[in-house]
């Protein structure tokens, strides 16, 4: 016997506004009219305005990583052999200090042949190591802590902002 689907957590009217699988998934309506192609701003594999998730364990050079392609958005240059979209990058890293920050920088630009002055303006790797937890704490009771707000405009103030790395 086929049983009874189960009930639905939310009812018709409760359904947030824009939001029908039917409709914003129709394959028919794609193929009447593609949706446009996205601009990415590393590779294939970061899209603009939307969020990449680098994931992996401790040590295994995720902030490294997230440097070299930081530095390959600001001047433009090719991230592991992939084009990237020339902007400003911006990176808050809640692990590193700003002298491993900075040697790090110092390494990836002394191997590229790149004067770290040419990423004056252009990048901005911000430690948010502290002995202040509160320092640090951008979300709190459910609401933004003053700290978000403040990074929040100082980010809006960035020209040509291509990538935040959080």
């Amino acid at each position: 016997s086929v049983k009874d689907p189960a009930p639905s957590v939310l009812g018709p009217s409760q359904v947030p506004a824009g939001w029908a699988i039917r409709r914003r998934g129709d394959l028919a309506a794609w193929l009447a009219s593609p949706p446009v192609s996205p601009e990415f701003v590393v590779g294939d594999f970061v899209e603009r305005g939307a969020v990449a998730l680098l994931a992996g364990e401790g040590g295994a050079g995720k902030s490294l990583i997230a440097l070299q392609a930081m530095v390959d958005v600001a001047l433009g240059q090719p991230f592991l052999g992939r084009p990237v979209m020339q902007g400003s990058a911006v990176g808050l890293f809640s692990e590193d200090s700003p002298n491993a920050l900075f040697q790090r920088l110092r390494r990836i630009c002394l191997r590229a042949g790149t004067n770290m002055t040419a990423l004056v303006n252009h990048v901005f790797p911000l430690s948010l190591t502290t002995d202040d937890p509160d320092a640090r704490t951008l979300w709190s009771r459910n609401a933004p802590t003053p700290q978000l707000i403040a990074l929040e405009a100082e980010l809006a103030e960035i020209d040509g902002m291509r990538l935040l790395v959080l």
